[in-house]
């Protein structure tokens, strides 16, 4: 058994899909798990992966969490942009798959203009090339990838908005260009990439508070600081690093 998953095996049927959800990019916990589902208690950080639990199990009576899917992961995401709006803006995105993954990525964007919005959007452009990557070259039974954002632009852009300006060819009701087009278009190619590798791919709208490990990791990207010196951070909010084994480490969630 992986270590950092709850005792016993992981679940590797295919990840059951809520009716809501079927047809649909939303990731609903509360319709998959219940109305009273925890969502602290619904993903499972091992070392090289973030793993999703499974609804059909049942949960651990020492800790509360159910199982693990084995072929399902998710990915948090976050952008950030200091004196947005301004001609010195900064940004900067982060992609975070788990605390021992190759795959996780924090950088200072490019752009000579960014904004807020584009940082959350090549967050999740970047987020969704990982996806194809992992796909390929790490975990290749990988059937669900469920990307973490606490922002309502990118998610109700590619859970809701998406399909209509695929059908307006990229214009809004005003016959104008949607913003960001170019980014949307990007975001929209490759999950329908990764859709064509048999991977289902969904959206899962956070609080803000619950989504602090990419933020953390963005603001390091842009004052510089080393990924220890950034999950010092993480850690003094309380969150439980690296492995950790059922029973053995409890978690505490300081989110205030």
């Amino acid at each position: 058994m992986e270590e950092g998953t709850i005792q016993g095996s992981d679940c590797i049927h295919p990840p059951p899909l809520s009716p809501a959800q079927q047809g649909s990019r939303k990731s609903l916990p509360f319709e998959r798990y219940g109305e009273d589902a925890n969502l602290l208690l619904l993903e499972h950080l091992c070392p090289e992966w973030t793993k999703i639990s499974c609804p059909d199990m049942e949960p651990c009576e020492d800790c509360g969490r159910r199982p693990a899917h084995a072929n399902e992961i998710s990915i948090a995401i976050d952008g950030t942009c200091r004196n947005n709006g301004n001609p010195h803006a900064r940004a900067a995105m982060a992609v975070f798959v788990a605390f021992y993954s190759e795959y996780n990525v924090g950088k200072v964007m490019s752009h000579p203009t960014p904004t807020s919005q584009q940082a959350e959007l090549y967050a999740g452009i970047i987020a969704l090339e990982q996806g194809i990557a992992i796909k390929k070259n790490g975990m290749q039974d990988l059937m669900t990838l469920v990307i973490k954002t606490d922002s309502d632009y990118l998610y109700k852009g590619m859970t809701e908005y998406i399909f209509k300006w695929k059908d307006n060819g990229y214009r809004n009701s005003r016959g104008k260009s949607v913003t960001n087009a170019t980014l949307f278009k990007r975001m929209e190619e490759l999950t329908v990439q990764l859709e064509g590798l048999g991977v289902s791919v969904l959206f899962w709208p956070v609080p803000r508070a619950f989504n602090f490990i990419p933020d953390i990791l963005a603001n390091a990207a842009l004052d510089r600081t080393t990924v220890d010196d950034a999950y010092d951070e993480i850690s003094e909010k309380n969150y439980s690093l690296g492995p950790r084994r059922c029973g053995k480490i409890k978690e505490k969630y300081d989110v205030n």
